[in-house]
């Protein structure tokens, strides 16, 4: 059996070109896209705007708890629409976006306070959102976020 040989350079030429597709940050396309679907879900929120949220929300959407519990995109858009939750105050900062393929990763901390059910919360949260591009746009498909400890 013969085995076909690439000359050196064009090898190379073609690993460059393979990586480049699976970046690990996002180009700024990209990252400008990701970012404004982010905020558009944190204004939707704090709005209480279920309609844009479930808009910007895959239609299998889950949030992952930092106690090992799951909530579908039903549950989350139920209780954001629930008279009985109320947010105060929301920011989110530390932003980072990392991209691969038509998937991608955003990584930012989250600190709110409001209440819900009346128990009052106050949260300080390291978020990490999964996202897809999909043939209308990129879209929210999974959420977990992790009390940051004191």
């Amino acid at each position: 059996m013969v085995t076909p040989t690439l000359p050196r350079n064009l090898l190379a030429a073609l690993l460059i070109g393979v990586s480049s597709c699976y970046t690990a940050r996002a180009d700024a396309g990209d990252e400008v896209a990701l970012r404004g679907v982010v905020a558009s879900l944190d204004s939707a929120w704090n709005r209480k705007d279920t309609a844009a949220a479930a808009r910007l929300m895959a239609p299998t959407y889950v949030y992952f708890s930092s106690r090992g519990g799951q909530t579908s995109r039903e549950d989350v858009l139920d209780m954001l629409a629930a008279p009985h939750y109320r947010l105060e105050y929301a920011d989110r900062s530390e932003v980072e976006v990392r991209l691969f393929g038509a998937s991608a990763v955003v990584g930012s901390r989250w600190r709110g306070r409001g209440t819900f059910g009346g128990s009052e919360f106050v949260d300080d949260q390291r978020c990490s959102l999964a996202l897809g591009r999909g043939p209308d746009g990129w879209r929210l498909m999974s959420e977990h976020c992790t009390q940051i400890a004191r």
